[in-house]
């Protein structure tokens, strides 16, 4: 049974954040160049690749507060210890990658006050797990 709940979530978090990924990628000086150089494919797939991880990490750290793999998103509990978990990771990797150099925001993407880290990635990790956690819920 859990297995095929993980399974479902890998797989709807890679649908969902890929869209997320395509879609934002504009707003990256790094997807830009991509584009340009025939890497953007790869770099979109890597992209979402890591988001699956990341998505991972909320469903184990809800399933720890839970102290168990069958729990809910329409928990409202679950629901705020996903956005919080959401909200930590994402800006935590993104601090991170700006630190490290691994991408750059063009212009265009827009930037939280005081933390400055990008508005849409700390979105992609609030909304993509709320949605695969659901999706997955419903099949399983």
């Amino acid at each position: 049974m859990l297995t095929k709940k993980i399974i479902y979530i890998i797989i709807f978090s890679f649908i969902f954040n890929l869209a997320w990924e395509i879609f934002h990628s504009p707003l990256y000086k790094t997807a830009v160049n991509a584009l340009k150089t025939g890497y953007y494919p790869i770099l979109i797939l890597k992209a979402a690749g890591g988001d699956i991880i990341m998505v991972l990490i909320i469903f184990l750290a809800i399933s720890s507060f839970n102290r168990s793999f069958q729990w809910e998103i329409s928990n409202k509990k679950n629901i705020t210890l996903s956005i919080i978990f959401g909200l930590i990771i994402s800006i935590g990797f993104e601090l991170y990658a700006q630190y490290t150099d691994r991408f750059f925001y063009n212009s265009k993407m827009p930037i939280i006050p005081f933390i400055k880290v990008g508005l849409t990635p700390v979105l992609q990790m609030i909304i993509t797990p709320l949605i695969t956690f659901w999706f997955a819920e419903k099949i399983n």
